[in-house]
């Protein structure tokens, strides 16, 4: 084998198997066991030792326009947000330049029965609570058909 078709074959192999591996990852993803592994996945990056993030029913085409059938936050004292029927349509490419684009996120029903616990022990603090996203969020159509406040947050 010469040396040309060495190199030739080193970056076909270099360039192909990335490839390969993002096909593979989104075929994958398509399947029940993929969305199942994904959720799983999602809910356990996302929870904390004070607020746990259960998905479930992930279906659609993944990453791109899906939806999730239940979504519910919890913490010490039990579930205290219900989602279902959730629709997202966005774009994963803008991502790379660091912006969460939405095209439209779709809810049937929000359930919140009460405020979440506050944890046993809070670092000390001279400012509120303050979310920072390590993107810029851009949601053009919110939907909730149903939002339903429980007796404590009337």
């Amino acid at each position: 084998m010469t040396h040309g078709r060495r190199l030739g074959l080193a970056a076909a192999i270099l360039l192909g198997a990335p490839a390969l591996a993002l096909l593979l990852a989104f075929t994958l993803a398509q399947t029940g066991l993929g969305k199942r592994l994904i959720a799983d996945m999602a809910g356990k990056l996302a929870s904390s030792a004070e607020q746990q993030l259960r998905i479930d029913g992930l279906a659609g085409i993944v990453p791109f326009d899906f939806s999730i059938g239940r979504v519910e936050l919890a913490d010490r004292d039990g579930v205290w947000l219900a989602a279902t029927d959730i629709a997202l349509d966005w774009s994963p490419l803008g991502l790379l330049s660091a912006r969460l684009d939405v095209a439209r996120l779709g809810v049937a029903a929000v359930d919140i029965a009460r405020a979440p616990a506050s944890p046993d022990r809070r670092p000390p603090s001279d400012e509120g609570f303050s979310l920072s996203l390590p993107v810029r969020l851009n949601v053009e159509a919110l939907e909730i058909e149903r939002l339903t406040l429980g007796a404590a947050l009337t």
